[in-house]
């Protein structure tokens, strides 16, 4: 979903971390690849229904209370996260050949 709604890469994705998540600001903060520098940030507005969906799937807002550590939301490879992206699109039955993506 957050591939989705913010047309992140998946290495951004990746790298997103609990403290990027901006509920008040109704957004999802990270560092963008497209510019080629280290440290270029940029804010995306998401909708309220994917925010809520990031809370519950990684405790975000206990983890806020708490002050805990930032941590990454998806420790996962870019090649598990491929993955986990193909299992998607087949349950929705998206045809890889029809958005270009490698099979």
């Amino acid at each position: 979903m957050i591939l989705h709604d913010t047309g992140f890469r998946i290495s951004e994705a990746l790298a997103l971390t609990s403290d990027r998540v901006d509920f008040s600001g109704k957004a999802v903060v990270f560092e963008t690849l497209k510019k080629r520098t280290r440290g270029v940030f940029r804010a995306v507005p998401v909708r309220d229904v994917t925010l809520d969906l990031l809370a519950m799937v990684h405790g975000l807002r206990e983890r806020k209370k708490r002050h805990q550590q930032p941590a990454l939301l998806w420790p996962w490879s870019r090649a598990t996260a491929w993955r986990r992206v193909l299992e998607v699109m087949a349950r929705l039955r998206v045809d890889a050949q029809k958005t270009g993506a490698p099979q």
